[in-house]
């Protein structure tokens, strides 16, 4: 298995269980990841066309999905938070990470359950679920280590805050 090195191994065994993809499958996917974590916030649309879209259309199915509850949803996002505030820590990119962590939310959230949201009648699109990863994600972050962030990350992540802190969850 060939590892991308911006990811923890741990990172990919979790997100390659959890969706049913390979290892390698699931570093192709996060291997093709372009745009900017802010043009997916502002823009999600965008979000799901670059980020997700092989993933979409390669990434197994459950034949009969749970409807996520709302203890998956805050598990997978904090998850998610937890990995970025390490990876912060580890001088890891902060595009890297926070799009790393925000496609495993995407996908589980899609394999794992179908799309299927507490409150919701049907299922959320790919890019509903990439806005909805990205505000909570970045929240939890806020929470869990905002004001350790180093420099870099800050300048990149205050204004995706801000924008968060508008578009609430």
């Amino acid at each position: 298995m060939s590892v991308n090195r911006s990811w923890p191994v741990g990172l990919f065994l979790l997100a390659a269980s959890m969706t049913g993809c390979g290892p390698s499958e699931v570093e192709e996917h996060a291997s093709s990841v372009t745009n900017t974590a802010a043009d997916k916030l502002t823009n999600p649309a965008a979000a799901a066309s670059s980020t997700l879209g092989s993933l979409a259309v390669s990434a197994p199915t459950v034949s009969s999905p749970r409807r996520a509850t709302q203890e998956d949803l805050n598990t997978y996002r904090r998850m998610a938070a937890v990995n970025a505030c390490f990876l912060s820590q580890s001088k890891v990119s902060f595009n890297s990470a926070f799009e790393s962590n925000v496609q495993m939310v995407v996908s589980v959230l899609s394999t794992k359950h179908g799309g299927l949201m507490p409150g919701v009648a049907g299922p959320r699109t790919h890019e509903q679920l990439a806005s909805d990863a990205l505000t909570a994600i970045v929240l939890q972050i806020n929470a869990l280590c905002g004001k350790s962030l180093p420099a870099d990350w800050k300048t990149q992540f205050d204004p995706l805050l801000a924008q968060a802190q508008v578009t609430g969850l």
